[in-house]
C-alpha cells in the first residue's frame, strides 16, 4: 500500500486503476488515463484529499459519485464539483446526508474533517449517455436504484473494469431514509451480476473493495428471499436482516419491501 497522508492509503489494484482507502474504511477508485484522471467517490471529508490524489496523478480530474452518501461525497468542497445522478439530488441526502453527516462520520471515526470539504460544490448530472473520457480509456454508468435512487456503477467496457460502490454491498442496506424497496433494487441488481459473470472485474465501495460474482448472486438470492417471505406474511419486525448470521445480508424495512415504496424520509 502507498501511504497518501494519515487517512489514506492507495494500491494499484489493476493498470491505472487504485483503490483508495479512508481510515480503512470506505473505498474510492482513481483511474489513469492517456489525458485524465477520473476520481470516484470522495469519502467522508477527512484530511486533504486532493493533495493525496496528486500524490497519484497531475492529470486534470474528473470527479463523480456512485452515489450520494455521506461516506462517498464527503470531500466534495475540496473540489468544487462532481458528476452524479439527478436522482440522488432530492432533498433526502442533502438533509439526511449532507456535510453535517460527514463531518459526524470523522467523529466516530477519529478523523479529523476538513472544513474545505464543506464548501458549496456544484453537482453535475450524470445520465446514460454520459461518456468519462480518459483519452485512452473510456467509463460509462448503469443505474442501479436501491440503496439511493440514484446509484449507479462505472463501467470500463474494454479492460471489463467496474467500480460498483455501493450498489450490491455486502451490506446492503435498504432501509435507510432515500433507500428504495427490495423488489425493485431486485429488478436492476442482475445488470452487475451479469457483467461479472462474463468477466468483468468490479470493486466495491468498502471492505477489500474485491467483488465477486458468487457475493452478488448470494445478496441477490437474499432478496429475492426476503420478497418472498414478505408476501408469505412471515416478515413482521418494523426493520430486519437477511440472513441474521452470516454476510452478505440484506437490511430491509417492512413496509419498503414491494415496488412502488421507499424508505419514509423521516
Amino acid at each position: 500500500m502507498i501511504e497518501l497522508d494519515r487517512y489514506h492509503k492507495a494500491e494499484e489494484v489493476s493498470k491505472g486503476l487504485y483503490r483508495i482507502t479512508e481510515n480503512d474504511f470506505v473505498n474510492l477508485y482513481l483511474v489513469t488515463g492517456s489525458e485524465k484522471a477520473l476520481l470516484i467517490d470522495l469519502g467522508c471529508g477527512a484530511g486533504d484529499l486532493l493533495a493525496a490524489v496528486r500524490k497519484l496523478t497531475d492529470k486534470p480530474l474528473i470527479v463523480a459519485a456512485t452515489h450520494r452518501h455521506p461516506d462517498h461525497i464527503g470531500a466534495a468542497g475540496q473540489f468544487g464539483s462532481y458528476w452524479a445522478d439527478p436522482d440522488d439530488l432530492r432533498s433526502i441526502y442533502d438533509s439526511f446526508f449532507g456535510p453535517k453527516a460527514s463531518r459526524a462520520m470523522c467523529e466516530r471515526a477519529g478523523m479529523d474533517y476538513n472544513p474545505d470539504s464543506d464548501k458549496p460544490c456544484t453537482v453535475l448530472p450524470i445520465s446514460d449517455d454520459t461518456v468519462f473520457d480518459l483519452g485512452d480509456r473510456k467509463f460509462v454508468t448503469e443505474k442501479i436504484p436501491g440503496h439511493t435512487a440514484g446509484s449507479r456503477i462505472f463501467i470500463d467496457h474494454d479492460n471489463k473494469v467496474i467500480v460498483s460502490g455501493d450498489a450490491c454491498n455486502p451490506y446492503m442496506f435498504l432501509q435507510r431514509p432515500g433507500c428504495l424497496n427490495v423488489e425493485d433494487w431486485l429488478k436492476k441488481a442482475p445488470v452487475l451480476l451479469r457483467y461479472l459473470k462474463q468477466g468483468y472485474r468490479s470493486w466495491y465501495g468498502h471492505g477489500d473493495g474485491v467483488q465477486s460474482a458468487g457475493q452478488v448472486e448470494k445478496i441477490i438470492r437474499y432478496g429475492e428471499k426476503i420478497l418472498h417471505l414478505y408476501r408469505e406474511g412471515k416478515c413482521s419486525e418494523a426493520f430486519g436482516m437477511y440472513p441474521e448470521d452470516t454476510l452478505p445480508r440484506v437490511f430491509y424495512k417492512t413496509d419498503c419491501i414491494t415496488s412502488g415504496t421507499s424508505v419514509p424520509e423521516y
